[in-house]
């Protein structure tokens, strides 16, 4: 408030201290006379009669939009005996041409003319006024003519004032000018502190627009220029300075907003900035180049501007909050509106027609900057909302390009083809049980934390966490960009998680700490990806059979596994995986008749020290051993299972299922019709007295033993009864041993056969 008060104080002051004074020369009425002849020289005009001329009520000139030149004329008397130093100026600058003469007796002493035509010594001052200095001798009585040619209408103020009072109103007015660019000055220092907060180029390109209108009015207003300026520069200077800087920055924010270009975009910088070096080049070609000095360059000026600005509706009505947009509109289409309807005569007020026009463009240039300024602060809102979702999410690579770069993510949905990564922990719920809820806790967030690092080091995108699992996915970002390679991606980054699961069990088994083994399942197929979430929250997921089969394949595989498709596996390169470490494995698919072909990768093919050792370690944790007795035939081989996928050997038993050996690797979860029988069929013939010939069975566990494959199976859908016959049966025809749970099958799954 102060420095306002200050500024106040500075502008009144100079009027404040010279007080009143006599008047020290007298004026006639003004009179005025229209040209209505090609060639109209000063003599003609001094040798005119009387009634030719029409008295003026003031010293303002209103006659509309006329091409006929004005000739005006006006007696003035030196009261005192010194000579006066006076100025004779106009309050608008945006005139055509004018002429001045300085008579006295009958002869032209003096004569100036507006343009390049004459000397230095006989142009009008360089301001924004017009003002056409001369010398009035003591006592002397003079009359004063001047002619005024303007495209536009015939509004201006003729006034009349001693050199000082001149200048004292020449300080005024640049003083009201500074301030008119101070402010757009202002205003592009405040779009860099914004840019430097938001770093969001339009901000950028609205400084350089700024700037660039700034320049063109200036230098089109003659601070510096004017002295360069051709005869019909009032013309250019009105038609340019006033309407151009209108139409660009409807033109400019048509472009930035309407089109709704990426900004950071080489597209959006060539535009934006070509905007911005165009009105640049205006107003060097109107100085330099003599252009633009047509009136129907105004009018089209003048309609473009109109169609760019209506143009320009729809991108503020896109806005989330459209009030500053919609109020830098308003005060250009009235700034606009008030030049083109006082330039065509149509509204003339007695005010001066620049400062309304400069303050409705700075009333704009400051509600578009504000309306930036929002919405950097939306976009700063809704990258740190952005970041909330997606940090641990996506790789950093990722997530940085989309917090820089809002507009490149792409959150409709779209089918791509993927690979995708199902992970489970083994056992969790069981092995928490042994933990306090905070100690399971910490650590489940430990051990996922880890695998999510993995994930993101190999591009993966985290789909969602499922409690004691992760689903990601490998071949597509939320930048929209895809990934070639994402098989290879997905298996490197499932094998260094089993690398370091292995090797997390054996350390941290040392310090005693709890250990969590993992599953995973990998497939590579077309899957349909977006945003399921609202306007509120962002939920970024896939959906489609294939993420169906990579559970599928998850759950079938054994810890310290990775369990691959068909698909995944032809898209990696030979080098990354030894063919030997793949064992082909059938696997139950929902919804298909027959089973699916899986491979099933073991990273320690050449030692399984680790593996078995991690496992013992696991079991020891969580205190499992074989709760049911096992029972071996001492001939294994005399009791078979044959089924439709594939024919077993029984190599032991127990109460609830058999521990079998067969050609055929069977997943985890395969469930089947077979029939127990052997050589002579004297079990089948024992079983078929209680119809349990046939039995379903479901594959708990498989492992590879040397060429073939050993299974743990499990009896389904038989009662107690039923189940201790089959047992009676087997026991009752051959030869069994007691088998000690030291020798059962190592197993992880609680459980299991």
């Amino acid at each position: 408030m102060r420095h306002w008060l200050f500024i106040l104080i500075f502008l009144i002051a100079p009027s404040l201290v010279k007080g009143s004074t006599e008047p020290s020369y007298e004026l006639s009425e003004y009179r005025l006379m229209v040209e209505n002849l090609p060639e109209f020289s000063i003599r003609d005009v001094m040798l005119s009669q009387p009634n030719e001329w029409s008295p003026l009520p003031s010293n303002r000139i209103q006659r509309g939009l006329n091409p006929e030149a004005s000739w005006v004329a006006v007696d003035v008397k030196n009261l005192n005996a010194e000579p006066l130093e006076m100025v004779l100026y106009f309050d608008r600058s945006n005139l055509d041409r004018v002429s001045f003469n300085q008579t006295s007796r009958g002869q032209v002493i003096h004569s100036m003319l507006s343009g390049d035509t004459l000397p230095f010594a006989n142009r009008p001052l360089a301001s924004h006024l017009i003002g056409f200095p001369f010398e009035l001798k003591g006592l002397e009585e003079q009359t004063l003519y001047f002619q005024v040619t303007t495209a536009g209408a015939h509004n201006y103020g003729v006034f009349l004032l001693d050199r000082d009072e001149f200048y004292d109103r020449l300080l005024l007015q640049n003083l009201v000018f500074g301030a008119f660019f101070g402010m757009q000055g202002l205003l592009a220092i405040y779009n860099f502190f914004v840019y430097l907060i938001s770093r969001d180029r339009n901000n950028l390109y609205f400084i350089g627009f700024i700037i660039s209108t700034i320049f063109l009015q200036v230098a089109l207003e003659g601070w510096g220029f004017k002295y360069l300026w051709s005869e019909s520069m009032w013309l250019q200077e009105h038609m340019v300075s006033t309407l151009a800087p209108v139409f660009y920055l409807f033109l400019f924010l048509f472009l930035s907003e309407f089109l709704s270009l990426r900004r950071n975009s080489v597209k959006g910088f060539l535009l934006c900035w070509g905007v911005v070096l165009v009105q640049v080049a205006t107003a060097l070609a109107t100085i330099f180049l003599d252009a633009f000095n047509s009136a129907e360059f105004g009018v089209g000026i003048m309609i473009f501007s109109s169609i760019s600005g209506f143009a320009f509706i729809p991108a503020i009505l896109k806005q989330q909050k459209p009030a500053y947009f919609l109020m830098g509109w308003l005060f250009v289409i009235v700034a606009s509106g008030v030049a083109v309807t006082h330039t065509a005569g149509i509204f003339m007020g007695p005010w001066n027609i620049n400062h309304v026009y400069r303050s409705l463009l700075c009333g704009s240039l400051i509600s578009f900057s504000f309306a930036l300024a929002e919405r950097m602060s939306k976009a700063r809102e809704d990258r740190r909302l952005l970041k909330e979702v997606l940090a641990g999410q996506v790789p950093k690579t990722v997530l940085n390009e989309l917090l820089d770069h809002p507009d490149h993510l792409n959150l409709e949905g779209t089918e791509k083809t993927v690979t995708i990564m199902f992970l489970d922990i083994v056992g969790f719920s069981h092995s928490s049980s042994l933990l306090k809820p905070k100690e399971a806790f910490a650590e489940l967030k430990d051990h996922l934390n880890d695998i999510k690092e993995v994930i993101r080091k190999y591009g993966g995108t985290i789909d969602r966490s499922l409690g004691d699992g992760i689903l990601c996915f490998f071949g597509y970002a939320l930048n929209g960009r895809d990934q070639s390679d994402h098989a290879s991606m997905a298996f490197r980054a499932a094998s260094d998680i089993q690398r370091q699961s292995v090797q997390k069990i054996l350390d941290r088994s040392r310090r005693g700490k709890a250990v969590f083994p993992f599953r995973i399942g990998i497939n590579t197929d077309k899957v349909f990806i977006g945003n399921l979430g609202d306007q509120h929250k962002i939920d970024y997921t896939m959906i489609g059979n294939a993420v169906n089969f990579a559970s599928r394949l998850e759950s079938a595989c054994n810890p310290f596994k990775i369990m691959i498709s068909t698909t995944t596996k032809n898209l990696l390169n030979q080098y990354e995986y030894k063919e030997e470490a793949l064992n082909k494995i059938l696997v139950k698919m929902k919804h298909f008749r027959n089973l699916q072909e899986a491979y099933e990768y073991n990273l320690y093919f050449n030692n399984n020290e680790p593996i078995i050792e991690a496992e013992k370690i696991y079991w020891s944790f969580v205190g499992y051993s074989t709760r049911e007795l096992r029972y071996r035939l001492s001939n294994p081989g005399d009791i078979f299972i044959e089924s439709e996928v594939g024919r077993f050997e029984v190599v032991d038993f127990s109460e609830s299922g058999f521990g079998v050996i067969g050609d055929n690797f069977l997943g985890r979860g395969v469930n089947f019709l077979a029939r127990l029988t052997n050589v002579d069929n004297r079990l089948s013939q024992l079983l078929d007295q209680q119809s349990l010939s046939k039995v379903n069975l479901e594959v708990c566990w498989a492992r590879p033993s040397g060429t073939r494959f050993k299974h743990g199976l499990k009896l389904t859908g038989l009662n107690s009864k039923q189940i201790e016959y089959i047992n009676y049966s087997i026991r009752r025809l051959f030869n069994t041993a007691e088998l000690n749970p030291q020798e059962s099958p190592s197993q992880i799954d609680k459980g299991s056969a």
